[in-house]
């Protein structure tokens, strides 16, 4: 049996296995609405909340008319973000552990070789070893060349050309490629090779694997010792990548690669970061001082990507689209039939969740993510660009129509904040990602990880145009608590170091661990045309199954503000800044002039409850502040009172303001009032407030006064028929306009 079939059976059997679990998670609902239903999107998805909660997600499928107009600019430049794929999960993987054993290996043999490997930690993004512009994946050449004999082996046969076709390059290539990439390993990784073979019996407590490394290492021309070399080269690939099909754990993997690898070198008993001398019953991989653990490694994100238009990035998805499964098929071999399966989702989702869990392959992506719509201009016709395309399709007085069907239709993203069924409508502000929508430009394999949306809130995502999203789901509340125990206990290592993981919206586990660990977690593919409605808390990921175009915004009902409410304390307890506070959504909710036209009567009630919360908690501490602070301040309404040094909450009612040392001045919301007081260079101490407490009283009390005014007249309002909206305020301010 071939190397390439044994290779192939397991990677099949790997991706069955996914198969089979995907299908047995519960597929989100997909609804339907009519023409009627369809009028309001607020109205609708209220009408089916209880069922989609149940979810967490759910696609919205519009009436066939919906046919909104394709208006982006395939030319316009937009900035991407560099996502490796192999680290959203594991932070660092067996690549890295092996880069940073070869890069001491060669310091004491050829240091200007050891510094053209890149910086620690980033080696492919700063390589200098290079074929035709692409970053070579020294671990996985290696990994290559040893299963298929080593060096001498691969050299004899001349086989450096299918070698070259396992590595992932996208673009063209030249007939000399392949010379090269015999060179790169020659100069890189041969001594390595040569060296294991050396010490390949040296180190007892791990025998079989010096074994597998003085089999690899052989150079036999004869067929017995080739198929000898496939198996116990594929024993080796199993410690450093699965155990069978669900994998390691990242401990687990890790300590494989260095047991594997570290007897190569001469100095097994350093660090392998600073050669710090260790002191193995502290160190748990036996490979770093505890400075240097990287399990400890705390900065992770996405790195700065390529600046790239629409057609740009279409391109790019297609060809390393047919180059990943080009090296694919030359790694593991691949049957005809396969061949066909390379578009479809079921075998994509599974190849992705194969990257994300083995951290094998060193695979990157782009992703044009958080775009500005009024940077890049949005998929939905708008007030700022209706202008410019009257202008540009003056001829065309179908399109000019199109564009105004939907410049005020509910459903067009840029409308839908301003409905007047959404508290968001009340803010003052408009703000990029929450009131105005972002863009989301990705290509096969760009992912958006494990998250929930800022302060809870829903949101409604729309695809206009692409290949289509895989999205995962969990419902908020008790299942969201669930969820977050579950990623604890597969990542533990990362939340030890990163309490606030979830937050920074770069980590992803595979559902099937999550589901595994009695976490609900339900799934769907959105596809061109379609929207995808996430409820409030609902954790959600997902990634693309080719080139999407995507934009999405949020929106508040009444039911959210419980969620607000603690996920607001939660940002609170992690130091994290909201895109807006309570405080300043309820006075824009009281001040708002079309207030009744927003709520019945019961979300009246739940409204004034939560104003009614607020009001009390500010008035309490500020009995607390006024026996503190002998000097108060009554700022301006339309005067910052600045942000708080520890929680990063924005102080909106009031603030305490702490004078220092020489020019020091920091500033604390009233959830830290001890904190204030006790400041060590602490030299005065002073209270600051733009609402006095005659006027968080009048607030409740005009709460309660429209409460009852909104019992009185919903009777009325029924009688009538009449309930005007956000979107009829947007008719007669543009009417008054052209007046």
């Amino acid at each position: 049996m071939s190397r390439v079939t044994v290779a192939n059976r397991q990677h099949v059997a790997q991706l069955d296995y996914f198969h089979k679990g995907f299908r047995n998670l519960p597929e989100a609902p997909t609804l339907y609405p009519s023409e009627e239903e369809f009028k309001d999107p607020i109205v609708y998805i209220q009408k089916n909340r209880a069922l989609i909660s149940s979810f967490g997600i759910a696609k919205i499928v519009p009436p066939k008319s919906w046919k909104p107009p394709r208006l982006f600019n395939d030319k316009k430049k937009f900035e991407t973000k560099k996502q490796n794929i192999y680290q959203l999960c594991n932070r660092i993987t067996p690549h890295d552990l092996f880069m940073l054993l070869l890069r001491k290996f060669l310091t004491k043999r050829d240091p200007k070789k050891a510094d053209k490997l890149g910086e620690t930690w980033t080696d492919l993004e700063s390589s200098e070893i290079m074929i035709s512009g692409n970053a070579i994946d020294l671990y996985n050449l290696f990994l290559e060349v040893l299963s298929r004999g080593g060096y001498d082996q691969v050299t004899s046969t001349d086989n450096w050309h299918q070698i070259l076709q396992s590595q992932l390059i996208l673009g063209s290539v030249d007939d000399r490629a392949p010379k090269l990439l015999q060179y790169i390993y020659r100069d890189y990784l041969l001594e390595l090779e040569y060296e294991q073979k050396r010490k390949a019996g040296a180190p007892q407590w791990k025998k079989e694997i010096s074994e597998t490394s003085n089999v690899v290492s052989q150079n036999s021309s004869s067929s017995t010792n080739s198929c000898l070399n496939t198996e116990k080269m594929n024993k080796k690939r199993r410690l450093v990548e699965e155990d069978e099909h669900v994998g390691l754990s990242l401990k687990d993997a890790l300590i494989a690669v260095v047991l594997y690898f570290k007897d190569t070198l001469d100095d097994e008993d350093d660090c392998l970061i600073c050669s710090k001398r260790l002191d193995h019953k502290t160190d748990c991989l036996t490979a770093f001082c505890k400075e240097c653990d990287p399990l400890n490694k705390q900065k992770f994100g996405f790195l700065e990507g390529c600046v790239v238009n629409i057609e740009e990035l279409k391109e790019y998805s297609e060809i390393f689209r047919r180059q990943w499964f080009l090296a694919r098929k030359s790694r593991y071999g691949i049957c005809p039939k396969e061949e066909k399966l390379l578009h479809e989702p079921p075998y994509l989702e599974a190849e992705y969740w194969r990257l994300v869990d083995s951290s094998q392959d060193a695979v990157s992506v782009y992703y044009g993510s958080d775009l500005f719509t009024n940077l890049c201009g949005s998929g939905f016709p708008s007030f700022e660009g209706r202008e410019k395309f009257m202008e540009e399709n003056v001829k065309s007085s179908s399109a000019r129509e199109q564009y105004d069907r939907y410049l005020l239709h509910p459903w067009n993203l840029n409308v839908l904040p301003e409905l007047g069924s959404s508290l968001l409508s009340c803010l003052n502000v408009k703000i990029p990602g929450i009131t105005i929508p972002w863009l989301y430009i990705g290509m096969l394999f760009s992912s958006f990880c494990w998250h929930n949306e800022d302060s809870y809130m829903y949101s409604l995502n729309y695809m206009h145009e692409g290949e289509g999203k895989i999205w995962y789901g969990c419902s908020g509340g008790t299942n969201a608590a669930l969820f977050e125990a579950s990623l604890s206990l597969c990542i533990p290592e990362l939340f030890d170091t990163n309490p606030d993981l979830l937050y920074n919206m770069v980590t992803t586990v595979n559902p099937l661990r999550l589901f595994e660990k009695g976490t609900t977690v339900c799934r769907t593919i959105q596809y061109a045309g379609e929207f995808i409605v996430t409820m409030p808390q609902a954790y959600h990921a997902g990634f693309s199954l080719g080139y999407t175009c995507a934009e999405a915004v949020n929106f508040a009902c009444t039911d959210w503000l419980p969620f607000a409410w603690a996920a607001h304390s939660r940002y609170i307890k992690f130091s994290r800044a909201p895109a807006f506070t309570l405080e300043e959504l309820f006075i824009g909710v009281i001040n708002s002039p079309d207030f009744l036209t927003k709520t019945c009567s019961s979300e009246a009630k739940y409204l004034l409850k939560y104003i009614q919360k607020i009001v009390n908690f500010e008035l309490s501490q500020r009995n607390k502040c006024f026996a503190l602070c002998p000097r108060i301040v009554c700022e301006n309404k339309l005067q910052s009172l600045g942000e708080c040094s520890l929680c990063k909450h924005g102080c909106f009612f009031s603030s305490l303001i702490v004078l220092g040392n020489e020019d020091e001045v920091v500033t604390f919301c009233l959830h830290h009032v001890k904190e204030a007081a006790s400041y060590p260079s602490r030299r005065e101490l002073i209270f600051s407030y733009k609402y006095s407490m005659e006027e968080l009283n009048l607030l409740v009390s005009r709460a309660q006064e429209l409460v009852r005014q909104r019992q009185g007249n919903q009777v009325t309002q029924k009688e009538n028929g009449f309930k005007k909206t956000a979107i009829e305020n947007i008719v007669i301010a543009c009417s008054d306009q052209k007046v």
